[in-house]
Order: C-alpha cells, then structure tokens, then sequence
C-alpha cells in the first residue's frame, strides 16, 4: 500500500528561501570570477615557477598555520589561492578570496611574509612522491626565521614590550570604576525620638522612625584624574617605550645571528663536499697509477714495494673521502635543523651559495670605517635605549617622592536608608603623600639611579666590544684573503711539479715514491685551496653582520 507525505507550507518554504539563497551565491561567485582572478594573479607566478608546488590546500596550510596563528584568515586566504596558482581557479578559492581586501594588511606582515615564503618547503602531509625540493640561502634563512624557536622567543617578548607601553600609557587618562553594594540586616534599623532609643523594632519603645530599612543598595560611578602623578607616569611609558625599542633592537640582532648561521650552515657543508670531491679525484688519479704500476712492475721495472706504495697512498686518499662525506653528511644536518627541517629529508636538495663565495672577492672595507659601522650594530642600539630606559625610569621614581594628587568625581545611587539621598553626585580633588616607610621611595630612587649609571657603563662597553669584533672580523677577512692568494699560486706551482714528475716517471728518469709526492702536495694544494676559499667566504659574512651590513 502505497503512502504519501505531505510537506507543511512552512518547510516548503524555507526549502525555497535556502535554494534561492545558494543559487545567489552561485551567481556572484561566477560573476566575480574575472575579478578575483585579477587580484590572486599575484599569486600565480611564484608558485608556477618554484618546483614542488603542486601540494594541496591541506599540505599549505599545514605549513603556516604553526607560524601565522594570528593571521588565521590570511593563511587560509594564501594556503586557498596556492593550488589556483597552478590549477586555475576553484571554488575554495573564490571563498577564500572574498575576503581579500581585509586580508591584504595582514599579508604585509613580515612574520606572515616569512610563514609564505616557509610553506612551500614544508613536507606534505598526503604522502606524495618524494621530488628534489632545491633550498637556497635565501629561503633558509626565511624559514629559520620562521621556525627557530630562540628568534620566535625573542620576537614575542618585543612584542610583548610594546603591549607593556601601551598598557602605561592608558594610564594618561581618567579611568572610571563602577561598583555595587547590596547588603542584607539582620533587622530594620529605627530610631525613637520619644525615649531616644534606637535599633532593631523589638528592642525601641515609643513612636520609631525606621531610618534604614533591611535591605540596602548602593551604586557608585567614580571617576579619577591624575594631576601630579602624570608626572612619573609619563616617564615610565617613556621607560616602557624605550624597553619596546630595545626589545625590538634585540629581534634585528637575533636575525643577524640567524641569517650568519644558516650562511655559514651552507658554506660549511658545500665547503665538506668541495673537500670530497677533491678526495674522490685523488682516489681516481691513484687508481690509475696503481694500475700503471701492475703494468710496469709485471715488466719489470718497479718491484712490489713501489706497487704497495701507491696500493697505500689510494687508501689514504679513500680515507680522506670517507671523512669528508662524513663531515658534509653532518653539517647538512645542522644546517637542516637550524632551518626548521628533518635533517634525515634526502629530498631537500641545497643549492650551492656561489653568490656568497662570489662576493667574498670583492675589496675588504677600510679599517677606518669600522667604528662608525660597528655603531650601527643592533646591539649597540639595544644598549642604547636600555640605557634611555634606565634614565626615565630613575626619573619615575623621583616623581613618586612627591604627593599623589588627583581630581574625583562620582555618582552614587543609595537605596534602603532615609537620611541618604537616593541620587547624589560630587567632584573634589584627593591629596596622598606617603610621609614615613622607613625609605623605601627613597632608596627605590637612588637603586634606579644606580641602574642608570651601570646601563651607561654597559653602553660603552659595548661599543668597545664591537669595535674589537669588527677589527678582529676584518683581520680575519684579510688573513683568509692572503691564503687564498698563497694557494693560488701554490697549486699553479703543485700542479706544474706533478706533470713535469708523471712525465719523468713515465721516462724512467723518477722514481714512484717521487710521484706519490707530487701527488700529495697536489692533493694538498687542492684541499688548501678549497679551505682558503670557503673560509674567506666564512670569514666575509662574519664581517658583514660585525659591520651591520
């Protein structure tokens, strides 16, 4: 038996207001489609041109998430338009992109900068097929910044400090406080002016007055005003102020010291793999003469300790490699863990910095321009406003030497009692002045100013200090310029010993142990040459950030 349902008027109806409402939608979607594709073009070519960015909404938002929590609608904004940059544009994105406008200040951030820049490195979650993902310098040092947890402290108490000014500063202004009061007695309170007898009904005799009922209220709007006390507000917001600049101060030399690290991180391990491919010739070269000395010593003319002779100096040489991609294997390691990533992923593959050994060529700076560019530094900054800190917080305890006084005025609403007026407003002004603690105001003013006078100590001290670090860095430049120098010509010289002794071996005129000596000053020439170069490199980016380059 068949059976029916009917649909009541008021469900039809709501069916047909939701269907209208989607179908809206579906239309401003699709008319607003040439214009979001304007605006996410931005996007497009970043992505089409870095490899490996073919992950999903999932892989992106995995990655920035950790990073920009405060920019929730800005990550899911950048992590929805990713994938429309490579496979044109869906619907997730149009969603994303209707709030383009108001995301656009956010994605100024530089933290969110970082956190996008970061995201297309990060491994996806989807278990994709592993593919080569080229990590440069630049984009290191990017996604350090976005995930080393000593910067990210660093970062957060900066910020910290600047939410602390505009907390003091707050206090500038009048501030208002609202309260109420109920309480319950235990009786009604009355008075007889007949027997002048007062309290509760049972004990007054003769005609009472209840002047104060049993429950009462009362509401109060206060409202405060410094007047003398702006004196040391004003200077502990100019003291929290300087902490903010000095907080701030610290996140640019904490970058510097993670932009130097991940430099370094890479210049170490390519200079491990420079000194293995240096390892590697040599065993080659050897095994080539070991099998020329098989040859000749079954001709006779060498006998078998010569053979064993170089038979040893290959296996030296393939110790040498072992180590040296040993040491590469380790530094790649560090260096993947500095920038937030597994240091087992085989599929980041680092680009080499030829930029950074390009530019330690360059002409080293004049000894007499390092003071005023050590000056520079953030950490004589940071010193700096430490020390403007000090200074108006020992001006805030002087101010509070002084008495307290403030403009009052309120507001009070007073229910239950009878010779209360129910409404009633007042404005006065309120004197305090602490006369007698035993010194404690005044002792606090005299240990700030001591802070005061050590900050200034601290100050010069560190001038001194990065002036010797710039001095130092730039000796060290100079030397590790000079080695270059030495080892250019000693392999022109090594390389020119070792033919003219491979050709007289081969004439019979030399002896092998005269090769294998050849050979290990060329093979020495080489690795000192290598050293020399990476080393200067290393020794140009220490001088950069001692120079505040």
């Amino acid at each position: 038996m068949a059976s029916t349902t009917a649909t009541s008027p008021s469900r039809r109806s709501s069916t047909s207001f939701v269907a209208t409402k989607l179908e809206n939608l579906r239309e401003s979607l699709i008319a607003a489609r040439p214009h979001l594709q304007s605006r996410l073009v931005q996007w497009r070519r970043p992505f089409l041109a870095s490899p490996g960015n073919s992950g999903s909404v999932g892989f992106l938002r995995a990655a920035i998430t950790p990073v920009a929590r405060p920019f929730t609608t800005s990550a899911k904004l950048a992590c929805a338009a990713a994938p429309v940059a490579g496979f044109g544009l869906g619907f997730s994105a149009l969603l994303a992109a209707l709030h383009f406008n108001g995301a656009c200040r956010r994605l100024r951030s530089p933290r969110f900068t970082r956190a996008l820049g970061a995201c297309r490195l990060r491994p996806s979650a989807a278990g994709s097929p592993a593919a080569a993902r080229p990590l440069t310098v630049d984009d290191a040092v990017q996604l350090a910044l976005s995930t080393n947890p000593t910067f990210r402290s660093v970062e957060e108490r900066a910020e910290a400090a600047s939410d602390g000014a505009r907390s003091v500063r707050g206090r500038f202004g009048f501030n208002v406080v609202a309260s109420e009061e109920y309480q319950h007695w235990n009786c009604v309170f009355e008075i007889s002016f007949t027997t002048f007898s007062a309290g509760c009904p049972e004990s007054v005799t003769g005609m009472a007055l209840p002047v104060r009922k049993q429950d009462t209220s009362t509401f109060a709007l206060i409202a405060t005003q410094p007047l003398l006390g702006l004196g040391h507000i004003a200077e502990d917001w100019k003291a929290q102020q300087r902490n903010a600049d000095a907080a701030h101060a610290g996140v640019r030399a904490g970058e510097a010291a993670v932009r130097e690290a991940v430099k370094n991180g890479f210049l170490r391990t390519f200079e491990a793999r420079a000194l293995e491919g240096i390892a590697r010739s040599s065993v080659e070269e050897l095994a080539e003469q070991v099998r020329v000395a098989q040859a000749r010593l079954k001709a006779g003319v060498i006998t078998n300790a010569d053979l064993l002779r170089v038979q040893v100096a290959q296996a030296n040489a393939k110790q040498q490699q072992i180590v040296a991609h040993s040491q590469a294997d380790i530094a790649r390691a560090r260096l993947l863990e500095t920038v937030g990533l597994d240091p087992v992923d085989r599929t980041v593959e680092l680009v080499e910095p030829r930029e950074l050994l390009g530019s330690a060529g360059q002409p080293l700076p004049q000894p007499g321009s390092l003071k005023g560019a050590a000056e520079r530094r953030p950490e004589v900054a940071q010193s700096t406003f430490t020390l403007r800190a000090a200074e108006h917080g020992r001006n805030a305890r002087a101010w509070t030497l002084l008495p307290e006084i403030s403009l009052d005025g309120g507001y009070l609403r007073t229910d239950g009692q009878l010779f209360a007026p129910i409404d009633s407003a007042y404005i006065g002004m309120k004197a305090s002045w602490a006369l007698w603690e035993w010194g404690a105001s005044w002792y606090a003013q005299r240990a700030s100013m001591r802070q005061a006078e050590a900050e200034a100590f601290g100050l010069a001290a560190q001038k001194r200090s990065v002036t010797v670090d710039a001095v130092t860095k730039l000796d060290e430049a100079e030397a590790a310029t000079a080695a270059v120098e030495v080892a250019l010509e000693t392999i022109a010289s090594a390389e020119e010993a070792y033919r003219v002794t491979r050709a007289l071996v081969q004439a019979g005129t030399a002896t092998t142990t005269d090769l294998l000596d050849a050979q290990a000053a060329l093979t020495t020439a080489r690795l000192n040459l290598a050293r020399a170069q990476y080393e200067r490199a290393v020794a140009r980016v220490s001088l950069a950030r001692a120079m505040a380059e």
